[in-house]
């Protein structure tokens, strides 16, 4: 009875071959793309969950509460943990890091890139499962001036030498010896690394403060006693956070935040936060287009398995003649549905290892389907399959096992679709999906256009930023801007404290009118910098750049509208008991990502000088920066100059925006694809059945044109009621999406217009090949007897 049921699923597909690999083809490709998706889901769930202590470490922050703000911060000073540990007994050890970016280190008066440079606690190796592969965890970097590197830089540095003992420049700062070498961190760790440096390093560091309330700029990560949290310290971590710092403070007050390790990653929302960071939201995106795609290709699936088994009628009135059972045709529907679905699962697994490789560099991820990990996944998909098999099979198994001998026989239901209605519904759900992604992928497109096109106060093209990272580079930095402006294709420089793309410092300050300090963003800069970056004066004058007057300040607009202050000019703003009088308003402008509104800024000429920025002339970018980097060779004897360019910072500030959107984009031209494919099979099936209803019309005097829309008429009104649904959907999804923008784009009519147009097109072109091929059959072909 097997066999006999195997053959006659065979031989059905092998009559209906083009319709069968539509079928299949369908659910392959929805199924290779949604489990990748949800490959790609768990990596980014997976984050930090391989240290052995995850669930007992937490990451202290700091919010600092003030009459009028609220700053919620991932940096802390470097006393807090040490403290911690001292007075709080749920809490057994901690460890400080500190990031160093683009550090470089010298070996044999050569230069390398370090990448990413962490100075660390000497317990860094024990609190995190880091893989230490030569050094005691406890040693390496117990004392000043240890380095512990990757084995890739290793490799990179030294060859195929032994590491160990030799000795290294670090950024022209600190001479360090090499105590351990370490595998790379894993790809789904928010900490990375290429080498480790020990934190007692910086405790040399001239006037290097270890205080409660200043020096802002560590992470700190504490480890509990098992089966403790933070709840069951919260009171005495009060107490000591009032002891030590907010009896000190008047208007400021000091709270801490313990952040959980294994949800950093994914839901910390902390100002100063670490490089590598995604988004719960990125999550449950992707998740629901993952069962989206999964779901447009289940109902192509089950529309086709319907529609296809309409076509066997006389064949199960022949088998119940020679003696078939109700039960019996049931189990052979069934069955040939659950082959047809193991069918794509085999062909799914082989679309996985034949495009994982490019997802992965899609997604810039190391995704692999047989990890330990995605064992939720391994265990789901089987049990999915037998779902969908068992689905797709129901409806024709119990609804043509119903239908009687006689009339089966003589396929008196041949020319008509049994429960149309359902397969509607069906394509009713796939274009609302369809529509919804075309309607968001043109909102997300928009605000990322706006944000790229939208004035920022500042020109931020040809402008560029060179870190002044030693106290060399810092005394010599007046020769080298005068140096720089030596050039012809050099405008203009300024030496400053900050560029505005990642934000700016915050003090304390007391405005005239006031009593209380308020929080104000500062820029330390010399009279160059507005016309450096192109800021405009909105009222009042610039710096005097013959004799500059410390005890003057500029401030924004933004600034002068908080204080009421309709006539700022004149007006007085105190810190630290020095009174600096404003002598001009600036033009608002954007320090940090449009996701936040701009805050109160003022412009001060006390020295900071942290780098120096230049303006270069269009299309001379290269010979203006090479220029640089000699004059910077000579000046400096530095022959590793790093520089940033301005407008590359601010891209990369959206540049999980951009990679979102660009994937969005994707899976919803999958998406339409795979509904096409599913209308474009129906519909192929539909033609073929009322191919002899096309041929009478014909002959009665029906033209082309009357026939087409005969058959578009039938799926397209659905499409146009997808819309219906889709809109309001989209309007909801998408104006959430945008709140998290505080400059964003209006969602007007055009969207929805849009997408309805481009969805309603897309179905339009699909059916009417298919219909039009029909219409121009010869009558005489379409009425002829099978």
């Amino acid at each position: 009875m097997l066999q006999n049921y195997i053959k006659t699923a065979l031989r059905h597909l092998r009559r209906n071959r083009v319709y069968s690999i539509l079928n299949l083809m369908g659910l392959a490709i929805g199924l290779t793309i949604s489990i990748i998706i949800m490959l790609f889901v768990l990596d980014e769930m997976s984050y930090d969950r391989f240290h052995s202590h995850s669930k007992n470490i937490y990451r202290l922050g700091i919010k600092r509460k003030q009459t009028h703000s609220v700053n919620r911060s991932a940096i802390t000073s470097p006393a807090m943990g040490k403290d911690l540990v001292s007075n709080i007994p749920e809490i057994t050890d901690q460890v400080l890091l500190k990031p160093y970016y683009q550090a470089t280190l010298l070996k044999d008066d050569k230069k390398y890139s370090a990448g990413e440079v962490l100075f660390a606690g000497s317990s860094f190796f024990q609190i995190f499962s880091f893989n230490l592969l030569v050094g005691d965890e406890k040693e390496v970097l117990q004392s000043p001036n240890s380095i512990v590197i990757t084995r890739r830089l290793s490799k990179k540095i030294f060859g195929d030498q032994d590491p160990l003992g030799k000795t290294l420049l670090l950024h022209n700062k600190f001479r360090v010896t090499v105590k351990g070498l370490a595998q790379a961190p894993p790809s789904n760790s928010h900490i990375g690394f290429d080498a480790v440096v020990s934190f007692s390093t910086l405790h040399q560091i001239k006037d290097f403060y270890t205080g409660w309330d200043g020096n802002f700029s560590y992470y700190t990560y504490l480890l509990f006693e098992a089966g403790k949290t933070p709840e069951d310290a919260q009171a005495a971590v009060s107490d000591l956070f009032d002891r030590k710092v907010n009896q000190k403070m008047e208007d400021w007050r000091y709270e801490p935040i313990f952040e959980p390790l294994e949800e950093i990653y994914l839901k910390s929302d902390l100002l100063y936060d670490f490089s590598r960071s995604g988004s719960m939201r990125t999550v449950y995106v992707f998740s629901g287009i993952a069962f989206l795609i999964l779901l447009i290709a289940m109902i192509n699936f089950v529309n086709l398995s319907t529609a296809l088994s309409l076509n066997r009628i006389r064949e199960v009135g022949l088998r119940k003649v020679n003696g078939a059972s109700k039960n019996m045709i049931i189990k052979q529907f069934l069955g040939e549905s659950m082959l047809m679905s193991i069918l794509a699962l085999i062909l799914a697994m082989i679309g996985i290892e034949m495009t994982l490789p490019g997802f992965n560099h899609f997604f810039q991820k190391q995704l692999s389907l047989y990890q330990p990990s995605n064992w939720p996944l391994l265990i789901g998909i089987p049990i999915l399959i037998v779902f969908i098999g068992i689905i797709a099979g129901s409806y024709p198994a119990f609804y043509v096992s119903r239908v009687r001998p006689a009339i089966s026989i003589k396929d008196q239901i041949s020319g008509r679709m049994p429960n149309l209605s359902m397969q509607n519904a069906l394509v009713l759900v796939q274009f609302i999906i369809s529509a919804g992604l075309i309607i968001s992928s043109l909102v997300i497109y928009s605000q990322l256009s706006f944000v790229g096109d939208k004035d920022l106060g500042y020109d931020k093209n040809n402008l560029i930023a060179l870190r002044l990272d030693n106290q060399n580079s810092i005394r010599k930095s007046d020769l080298l801007r005068e140096q720089f402006n030596r050039h012809p294709h050099i405008q203009h420089t300024s030496v400053a404290s900050d560029y505005p793309v990642n934000g700016l410092t915050r003090n304390g300050y007391v405005p005239e009118g006031l009593d209380k300090v308020i929080s104000i963003h500062a820029l330390y800069v010399d009279p160059h910098y507005l016309e450096t970056l192109r800021m405009k004066i909105m009222r009042g004058e610039n710096f005097d750049k013959r004799t500059p007057d410390t005890s003057r300040i500029l401030i924004n607009q933004t600034l002068a509208r908080d204080l009421n202050w309709e006539n700022p000019l004149g007006k007085t703003i105190t810190r630290n008991g020095v009174d600096y009088q404003v002598i001009g308003v600036v033009k608002d402008f954007h320090y940090e990502s449009l996701h936040k509104p701009i805050g109160p800024v003022l412009f001060t000429l006390k020295p900071r000088k942290q780098m120096i920025m230049a303006r270069i002339s269009e299309g001379h970018f290269d010979e203006a920066t090479g220029y640089i980097k000699k004059q910077w060779e000579a000046i400096t004897g530095d022959n590793f100059l790093g520089y940033t360019q301005v407008s590359k910072a601010y891209e990369r500030m959206y540049q999980s925006e951009s990679r979102f959107a660009e994937k969005v984009l994707f899976f919803t031209v999958l998406a339409i694809f795979l509904a096409c494919l599913g209308l474009f099979g129906l519909t192929a099936i539909s033609t073929t059945r009322r191919i002899k209803e096309m041929g009478i019309r014909k002959t009665l005097g029906a033209d082309i044109m009357s026939l087409n829309w005969l058959m578009l008429r039938q799926y397209t009104r659905w499409v146009v009621y997808s819309n219906m649904v889709a809109w309001p959907l989209a309007y909801y999804l998408m104006r959430q999406w945008l709140e998290n923008f505080a400059y964003r784009i209006d969602l007007n009519l055009e969207f929805f217009l849009a997408g309805g147009a481009i969805t309603l097109l897309i179905s339009i072109l699909t059916i009417s090949w298919l219909a039009s091929r029909v219409a121009h059959t010869n009558p005489a072909h379409c009425l002829r007897d099978e």
